[in-house]
């Protein structure tokens, strides 16, 4: 579950179409960061319900499913947007089928 979001931002960011990291980064939190904080939203709102249950397993459920909707939200956008910005793959780094198609060409 906490996987989600940083996925979807990366994915956003290695389909971009523009060249530099920055420009990248741009486009993937413009593209997805509304659908990832309301996808974390929803989770968190629904998850919300549970924590005012009698039964302490479901009391714990949702605690736990809220906390890390938060956190995985807070990751995603305070840790992993960093870093692809810093760090993030541009042109054909990291591309493993660059080799072959640059052989066959």
């Amino acid at each position: 579950l906490g996987v989600d979001y940083s996925l979807h931002l990366v994915h956003a960011f290695h389909m971009s179409c523009a060249d530099t990291r920055r420009g990248k980064v741009e486009d993937a939190l413009s593209h997805m960061g509304g659908a990832i904080v309301l996808g974390a939203l929803t989770t968190a709102g629904a998850s919300a319900f549970l924590i005012p249950c009698d039964i302490y397993l479901f009391h714990q459920l949702g605690v736990m499913l809220v906390s890390n909707a938060g956190l995985a939200l807070g990751y995603t956008f305070c840790f992993v947007a960093p870093v692809l910005l810093l760090f993030g793959p541009v042109g054909h780094c990291g591309d493993i089928y660059f080799p072959a198609w640059a052989l066959w060409r």
